[in-house]
């Protein structure tokens, strides 16, 4: 990765319980599918990343246990990253400017950036950054971008790069 560029993944969480069921929304888990999705996940991304060198990753998650719980099979199976978890209630039921909120002010000595999130704000905002379109992102499908600038405040306004794109079941 070059100095004048960052990266920013943008994850939907995986597979959770009902809304329907027991459980209040933002305490829904993951179901075993989710679990093995966001495995399966991380492990197809970690594998794309094994070449970047000058790493240092900082991960966002909203404050739903699914997401939480996504960003956490991500960040262990990055397990040489050091970064913890960082919730952000703004990535609760998103728009798209609560995206552009977290994003801009993240320091510029993170060059990769994770961002889990839920539907149907993450879709929205894949959508609106490139000229690629996704009609919804499925359950843990990972969209990954670089961004052609080396700072965040300038996020909302520079070229953005579609790098790769991959759902569990998808190919990619």
């Amino acid at each position: 990765m070059d100095t004048e560029s960052k990266i920013v993944v943008l994850v939907r969480h995986a597979k959770a319980a009902s809304p329907y069921g027991d459980y209040k929304d933002m305490e829904r888990p993951l179901t075993k599918q989710g679990l093995e999705e966001a495995q399966g996940m991380a492990d197809w991304l970690y594998a794309k990343f094994s070449e970047v060198t000058n790493f240092s990753p900082l991960f966002i998650a909203s404050p739903a246990l699914r997401t939480q719980e996504t960003a956490h099979i991500f960040l262990t199976r990055f397990r040489d990253c050091e970064e913890k978890l960082q919730l952000q209630s703004l990535l609760y039921d998103p728009q798209e400017e609560s995206f552009y909120q977290v994003i801009q002010n993240i320091a510029d000595s993170i060059n990769t950036l994770f961002i889990f999130s839920h539907n149907n704000g993450i879709t929205d905002f894949v959508n609106s950054l490139t000229h690629n379109r996704i009609d919804v992102i499925p359950t843990c499908g990972v969209v990954v971008l670089k961004v052609k600038d080396n700072s965040w405040k300038n996020f909302r306004t520079t070229i953005k790069e579609w790098l790769w794109f991959k759902a569990p079941g998808f190919p990619g």
